[in-house]
């Protein structure tokens, strides 16, 4: 280029540069006046509501948690508390209430050894020797006693009922009457040795020469083959007879002899006689 002719920049070198003015520099921190602003996204309005949503859920499930520890708990402690029933021995009662279960009473076996004794003891062999109706009773009584005595339960108070019933229905057995278990008397053999003749059956037949009622007994002197010396003291219960023994009656006695019996006459002298105590007697008409 000529001197004279200088390029425009060269013009422009040294002389302040100033801002164009058709590109205008936005100013700092915003944006240039006309310009438009950057866009900016809208907040969303369901933001809140999802978050609200979230939080109940989260409440919901934290309390159902809390719920089924509480359940597992109570599952768990009743096995607990039922086996401290178990092991305290108390149980609910209807109303609620505590009661505690007694245990069972111990059971104490009666004592058999006076029952066992007496089955024993008070047997008989032949009960058709006896009268039929206090063979029916002792029957009856050593049914019942031998039913007691097999009884694992029996209590004491039937064991001691069985053992009385039986002795008592034995002592009241009746030997029935046949004429032929009796033996004639002979009052001088049995005067001369009355203790052989204890306990045997003998019959004789006499004369009443008095007669004594007492209570349950009657007695009376008999004089036996007609002979007032011939004297035997009879006594026999007066249930036996439908009637009275008078003096100067005939009868004829059967009966047990005892031996001699003494007693004070009227005088204050001793007398002894050969004694009976009879099972039959017979009003000789």
């Amino acid at each position: 280029m000529t001197e004279g002719n200088e390029s425009p920049l060269n013009s422009l070198v040294g002389q302040p540069q100033m801002p164009d003015s058709t590109v205008p520099s936005p100013p700092v921190g915003g944006s240039a006046p006309g310009a438009p602003r950057p866009s900016v996204p809208p907040k969303k309005k369901g933001k809140g509501k999802i978050v609200a949503v979230v939080i109940a859920i989260l409440f919901v499930l934290g309390a159902i948690g809390s719920c089924s520890d509480k359940g597992e708990d109570a599952t768990t402690s009743k096995p607990d508390a039922v086996s401290q029933q178990e092991t305290s021995g108390e149980v609910p009662g209807e109303e609620g209430t505590i009661e505690e279960t007694q245990p069972d009473p111990e059971v104490v076996k009666a004592d058999k050894g006076t029952l066992t004794e007496y089955l024993s003891t008070y047997s008989v062999s032949d009960p058709s020797a006896f009268t039929d109706e206090t063979a029916a009773k002792y029957q009856n009584a050593l049914t019942q006693a031998e039913a007691v005595a097999a009884n694992e339960a029996a209590t004491q108070e039937e064991v001691d009922a069985a053992a009385e019933a039986l002795k008592t229905s034995y002592d009241g057995l009746q030997i029935k009457f046949n004429e032929a278990n009796y033996e004639e008397l002979s009052y001088k053999s049995v005067a001369r040795d009355p203790d052989s003749y204890v306990g045997k059956k003998l019959m004789c037949t006499g004369n009443v020469l008095q007669v004594l009622e007492g209570d349950g007994e009657t007695d009376v002197r008999l004089a036996t083959d007609g002979e007032y010396d011939d004297v035997v003291f009879v006594g026999f219960d007066p249930n036996i007879l439908d009637v009275r023994v008078l003096e100067d009656d005939s009868i004829t006695v059967y009966g047990t002899c005892l031996g001699l019996y003494s007693y004070t006459a009227t005088l204050g002298q001793e007398i002894s006689l050969p004694a009976i105590y009879a099972d039959k007697v017979i009003i000789n008409e």
